[in-house]
């Protein structure tokens, strides 16, 4: 069911741009929290609480950018349970931090804060997920708000609820907003599959076993048929043949699901005949990485390495390569790490100091 489906699931190369936005809007996040507890100071009653929710919003940021990292995607539910919290325990000790002394609700950094990180998770998580933190979220800084205006050091003489609307709606406008982008992110990506599945159906895959069908009915058998019917061959037929022969040997190769590999690493292993089990999302996100390894400055050439076997009795891999002195190889394999922790049940990437390894299981 699409509800169950988030944007970085179905485009995991979205989710590494949208860390950009992660990063920024995070230190946003914290650099307004800073700010306005600087011009509201008068209003900090316990200084030490005050640093303390700043910290603590920091430390939810931090945890925010650490678990959109590529090396970690995707971003889990628990994740996401996390950070709301982080939040809303910063938006709590701020007016903690208050108790006793603050004037004006509207200056409060917490609920502004975490508007932005909850429209920040836009990119990582479900629609439903999204309204519901907010929705809970509000109803907790609701009470929030209840209780400071009891307080009785708020000057502005308007009823309650003006409180409340005060500190809810940004996080309650911001976590729509990040709902309503989620979905419409995913509602694009399903459709594009769907054009794109639709597509293929249409012209044919020459590297699926109905592509290949399509090539015996629609190349080979119409020219063994003009053959037989006229009885002759013509003068170009004797190459004709020869070329359908060899793309046909081509095909069959493919079919066997395990040479492409033997052809593009500089060393296969593959006992257990694991390649058999590969399905073509992960034959293409290794394709993909491979080619990119022979192909970078930072990887010595001639040193990829692919062994397949069985794990624990479970089918598994290890991809590796020599990087050469002086390369940090990290940022330019982050697409391929992303996509391959979303083909794979698992995947992890090692560096050291001279190689780089993807160890993975199917």
């Amino acid at each position: 069911m699409t509800r169950w489906k988030t944007p970085q699931q179905l485009d995991p190369l979205g989710g590494i741009t949208a860390r950009l936005i992660v990063i920024v809007a995070g230190i946003i996040a914290v650099g307004v929290a800073i700010a306005l507890t600087i011009t509201g100071w008068e209003q900090v009653s316990t200084p030490w609480i005050a640093a303390l929710a700043i910290a603590v919003l920091a430390a939810d940021v931090g945890y925010f950018i650490y678990a959109s990292s590529p090396y970690v995607a995707p971003l889990k539910f628990g994740s996401h349970v996390i950070i709301c919290l982080g939040a809303l325990l910063a938006v709590a000790l701020d007016e903690l931090s208050q108790w006793g002394s603050n004037t004006l609700i509207r200056d409060d950094w917490g609920p502004i804060s975490m508007a932005i990180v909850v429209i920040s998770l836009g990119s990582y998580r479900a629609p439903w997920e999204l309204l519901a933190c907010s929705i809970g979220s509000s109803a907790i800084i609701g009470g929030i708000a209840v209780i400071v205006g009891q307080s009785g050091t708020l000057v502005t003489p308007v009823p309650p609820a003006v409180f409340i609307v005060t500190m809810v709606t940004p996080v309650l406008a911001s976590g729509i907003a990040s709902a309503a982008f989620s979905r419409t992110l995913i509602r694009r990506m399903l459709s594009w599959r769907a054009s794109l599945a639709n597509n293929l159906a249409v012209t044919g895959d020459a590297t699926a076993p109905t592509g290949h069908l399509a090539f015996l009915h629609g190349t080979v058998i119409p020219f063994l048929d003009r053959v037989v019917t006229t009885g002759e061959l013509g003068v170009d037929d004797g190459a004709r043949a020869r070329l359908l022969a060899q793309e046909l040997r081509v095909l069959m190769v493919i079919d066997a699901e395990q040479s492409w590999l033997t052809g593009v690493v500089d060393r296969f292993e593959d006992p257990a005949r694991v390649a058999h089990e590969l399905d073509a999302e992960q034959r293409g996100c290794l394709r993909a990485l491979i080619t990119h390894l022979q192909s970078s400055e930072a990887f010595a050439k001639r040193s990829v390495r692919l062994r397949l076997g069985i794990d624990n009795g479970r089918p598994a891999g290890v991809l590796d390569v020599d990087t050469l002195a002086h390369h940090n190889p990290r940022a330019e394999l982050a697409p391929y790490i992303a996509v391959a922790r979303h083909v794979f049940p698992l995947a992890e990437a090692v560096f050291t100091s001279t190689g780089f390894a993807l160890t993975f299981r199917l």
